[in-house]
């Protein structure tokens, strides 16, 4: 589906009733900015997802509100200090890693969900 369709599509269904936005996927159930979040956000009918964007040390886009690993990962670690190669190698409490910014977004065309 491209982009312009998919936005129409969810202009239409806003008409309708208020979107369902997921904060951080499903952050009240799964561990907060993780492609586990972000399925069952879709999975619970959330049209949209709110994410948060970080930058690696080396320019890689991936998702997670916080700069640092404490909060998801419980270890001290800055994700803007940090390669991606070295990040991926950190276990988030859900035993995921930090998620591209382009994983979630193909997570969203697969599930025909938006994000903002």
């Amino acid at each position: 589906m491209l982009r312009q369709q998919r936005l129409e599509k969810l202009v239409k269904r806003s008409q309708h009733k208020p979107l369902c936005i997921a904060h951080r996927g499903a952050s009240g159930h799964k561990l907060e900015n993780t492609l586990e979040a972000f399925e069952y956000a879709a999975a619970l009918g959330a049209e949209m997802w709110e994410i948060d964007v970080r930058l690696t040390a080396d320019g890689v886009c991936v998702v997670s509100h916080d700069d640092n690993l404490m909060h998801t990962a419980g270890v001290n670690v800055t994700i803007s200090d940090v390669s991606f190669e070295v990040l991926s190698s950190y276990r988030l409490f859900n035993n995921q890693s930090v998620p591209t910014f382009e994983q979630v977004l193909d997570l969203a065309i697969e599930t025909g969900s938006g994000f903002m």
